[in-house]
């Protein structure tokens, strides 16, 4: 099931497909009614751990393992109306990460991967209670892919290299959006309808940054007449307050996570 917002061989955006529910048209997974519920909003005043002017683009601290430790829970979202998907929880390493779609083989992906120093990834999504119903009135849905390398110019190499590929994709838009961590960019794809079957187009929302020796990817899934990038940057300030130790940072309860198919075609 691990996709990586590859639709149908069109690569979008470096993140999984993981909320197949969500994007069922799009994705061409799960029928419509079986979407989950639920209905979010956008993070509380409480949520990130700083503000957009403050946000410190300098300090490159090296992260240690696990790369969970620095992942968006549903307790730092301030409501309780998200609901984690074991289905789009994965554990990732140079060998099943390199046999995604963000590659162009797995030979080539692995080898990449290597000479950066991949340490290991961590990819996990949240839905909102509701589900399309809970979308179509400002709800959300979130994916988050986090990759740990050993070194800051390891993972700068590879936030290169993601950025280029989502940049020359085609398809997602650059968008332009207050700094997260040492460096960001972020995209904008509209695709599909929310549900599948609404008249309600649905766009989506992704920044990609680097702090020190990590490399996150953080997107959100909603109705395009209500969504913005406040929203996904509001939600990247969490991952980079935890890696800056501006926020606790516990690792998450173990769930069943898993390694993506090697025939998966995740991608940017």
């Amino acid at each position: 099931m691990f996709r990586s917002f590859f639709f149908r061989g069109l690569p979008v955006l470096l993140g999984a497909c993981a909320l197949i529910f969500a994007l069922s048209a799009a994705c061409g997974g799960d029928d419509a009614a079986a979407t989950p519920a639920g209905t979010g909003t956008a993070p509380g005043s409480g949520t990130p751990g700083s503000s957009g002017a403050n946000v410190d683009t300098r300090s490159s601290p090296t992260l240690l393992s696990p790369v969970s430790q620095y992942s968006i829970l549903v307790q730092d979202l301030g409501i309780a109306n998200f609901i984690t998907d074991p289905r789009g929880t994965f554990l990732l390493d140079s060998t099943n990460y390199g046999a995604t779609g963000a590659f162009d083989g797995a030979d080539a992906g692995k080898k990449m991967l290597d000479e950066w120093g991949y340490v290991e990834g961590f990819e996990s999504a949240m839905t909102p209670e509701g589900g399309a119903a809970s979308i179509l009135n400002g709800g959300y849905a979130i994916n988050q892919e986090l990759h740990l390398f050993k070194t800051a110019a390891g993972a700068e190499s590879a936030y290169d290299y993601f950025t280029r590929r989502i940049s020359s994709n085609g398809i997602s838009s650059s968008v332009t959006v207050d700094p997260v961590g040492n460096a960001s960019a972020a995209f904008r794809l509209v695709t599909g309808k929310v549900g599948g079957s609404s008249s309600v187009s649905q766009v989506l929302h992704q920044i990609v940054f680097r702090r020190g020796n990590l490399v996150g990817v953080v997107l959100t899934i909603g109705a395009e007449p209500l969504m913005t990038t406040d929203t996904v940057r509001e939600l990247t300030l969490i991952v980079d307050a935890k890696a800056m130790s501006q926020r606790e940072h516990p690792e998450p309860t173990p769930v069943p996570a898993r390694s993506p198919s090697p025939t998966a075609t995740a991608a940017p």
